[in-house]
């Protein structure tokens, strides 16, 4: 058994013995790691209709994500992101918004070089 499933010394074999006839061990099967499955696009005005919809409802997050059928974090995060700025723009999707924009001091432009 030792050498069939690669264990150092018998003590930690006989250990795991007494857990398991004490029922204090369970055996773990071997699980496959799960693949993260990603999240669907969701337009600006469906995202302020998610909001509206979870303040409406005394932010209960968990019912708005199963009813929407997006993850309980992204209702959380957008819904966090307008209560604190009361404003809907904050749910525009920014990313790669400033990639062509000029820099505007030297250390900027002198990274920029170093890039290209």
């Amino acid at each position: 058994v030792l050498i069939k499933y690669k264990i150092r010394h018998i003590s930690q074999l006989k250990q795991w013995i007494i857990q398991y006839n004490s029922d204090k061990l369970t055996v773990a099967y071997a699980t496959r790691k799960r693949v993260k499955k990603m999240g669907r696009k969701v337009s600006f005005d469906e995202k302020k209709q998610i909001v509206q919809w979870t303040i409406n409802h005394q932010n209960n997050y968990k019912e708005a994500a199963s009813k929407y059928d997006i993850s309980y974090q992204r209702v959380y995060s957008w819904v966090r992101k307008y209560l604190h700025d009361h404003n809907w723009e904050v749910l525009k999707y920014n990313r790669g918004r400033n990639k062509d924009k000029e820099p505007t001091n030297e250390l900027e432009r002198l990274r920029k070089r170093v890039r290209e």
